[in-house]
């Protein structure tokens, strides 16, 4: 048993989101909801990315992006320090 193709890292495109792309998911998920992220590329004519990222960490129109407190900015390079880029399990 196989891979989707949904899933097939040959065709996934690298790299930056075009304002082009960007702008054909928005207008997607507009018309049709958030739903079936998968089938999101075929539907959208948006090249084979990972269109629910982009749309929940960049676009999505809810998002309000903070900046940090100073001392929980202080607290995370502290952490950083020790630890580096491990990660650590509970």
């Amino acid at each position: 048993m196989g891979c989707r193709r949904c899933c097939d890292k040959a065709n996934v495109t690298k790299g930056r989101w075009t304002p082009e792309e960007d702008a054909k998911l928005l207008a997607h998920t507009s018309n049709h909801g958030t739903g079936n992220w998968a089938s999101v590329p075929q539907r959208a004519a948006v090249l084979e990315r990972s269109c629910k990222l982009r749309y929940n960490k960049h676009l999505r129109p809810s998002l309000k992006p903070k900046n940090f407190h100073r001392r929980r900015r202080e607290h995370i390079v502290f952490l950083h320090s020790m630890l580096g880029n491990r990660c650590v399990s509970d």
